[in-house]
């Protein structure tokens, strides 16, 4: 191989290696825009999620596990209603991570197996909703940045065996 040849293959090296570095550079230019461009919509919309989520949030109260009221078929129906008003009316379903979506729709398909079962036939009890709509609420309190993903597991009241939570 001639001294040609050797410098041919050296350019076409570097070359292509430029090349490589260039696309690379593009391609997380992009990337770093597109998360840009998700961030700035985030801070955009983030006063009317935090509407949305209070009025959901709101819709949700009858299946609090603190002083929980009775949850009648009546209640029951009139929750169905305000939380599909919530969710569908006045747009809610807009600003609902994708967990907080997925948590509702079992939320709702318990809800609405009790309610097709006309009442406490056993299958969807009363603490079954509690629990369904509690998961969805804490997924709401950590989609707000309320929670973390280490606090959303911890219970905020303590056992009642347990010391009692020093304040």
């Amino acid at each position: 191989m001639d001294v040609y040849e050797s410098l041919l293959i050296t350019v076409v090296d570097k070359g292509v290696l430029a090349g490589l570095i260039v696309a690379l550079g593009y391609k997380v230019k992009l990337w770093l825009q597109e998360d840009q461009a998700r961030r700035d919509l985030v801070r955009e919309v983030s006063s009317q999620r935090a509407d949305a989520y209070a009025k959901i949030w709101k819709a949700t109260e009858d299946f609090r596990s603190t002083n929980p009221p009775e949850l009648h078929d009546d209640r029951l129906r009139t929750a169905r209603e305000t939380l599909h008003k919530a969710y569908f009316d006045e747009g809610g379903a807009m600003y609902l991570s994708f967990e907080a979506a997925r948590l509702l729709v079992k939320a709702k398909s318990a809800l609405a197996a009790r309610l097709d079962a006309g009442g406490t036939d056993g299958t969807v009890t009363d603490d079954d909703l509690r629990k369904a709509f509690s998961d969805f609420r804490t997924q709401l309190k950590t989609d707000l940045l309320i929670y973390t993903e280490a606090e959303k597991n911890t219970h905020l009241r303590a056992k009642k065996s347990a010391e009692p939570l020093a304040l």
